[in-house]
């Protein structure tokens, strides 16, 4: 790879590159990787050192050039304004361990689905169920999120990438 960029060096796009560099040499320079992204190249290099944020569509063809997926949960969670109002950043961790978290929060959200049945039985919510819905809706928030978790690192698995729990992507969330 060539030299190593220290004002980028805590960039996420900067270190997926970085990574990816290793089972592909084009990737080693922002010059190739522009090349391979159809991107300019001074546009990757403001992307990696965080002076331009990157558009949706960059994220796409970088988590798919670099296989990356987690790449667009980092830009939708960070950057997107949307994103930041209405998704979690993903949960990292090993398939397994992710797996077992998954296990874990399927059989605590029996109460919470109970609850929720029950006040919809009328078709109704009174200005009681109302509040029980707003502790509900954050226990399957984070359940969803799990799950999403579970099928980021799922997906990235049967691609054939590395598993999700490298150094750069702890760090970054």
């Amino acid at each position: 790879m060539s030299k190593y960029a220290t004002k980028a060096n805590e960039n996420v796009f900067y270190l997926a590159r970085s990574e990816a560099a290793k089972f592909n040499d084009s990737l080693a320079s922002r010059e190739g990787a522009s090349e391979m992204l159809g991107t300019d190249r001074t546009r990757l290099a403001r992307i990696e050192l965080g002076s331009q944020d990157p558009l949706p569509e960059d994220v796409l063809l970088m988590a798919d050039l670099y296989k990356r997926p987690e790449l667009c949960n980092y830009y939708c969670t960070r950057i997107c304004p949307i994103g930041r109002k209405t998704m979690l950043p993903m949960i990292d961790g090993t398939l397994s361990e992710m797996a077992i978290k998954l296990y874990c929060a399927a059989h605590d959200m029996d109460e919470p689905a109970e609850k929720f049945l029950r006040m919809m039985a009328d078709g109704k919510l009174d200005a009681m169920e109302t509040e029980e819905l707003k502790q509900i809706v954050p226990e399957i928030e984070g359940f969803t999120n799990i799950l999403q978790s579970w099928l980021l690192i799922a997906k990235k698995q049967l691609e054939g990438g590395e598993r999700i729990e490298e150094k750069w992507i702890h760090e970054s969330y």
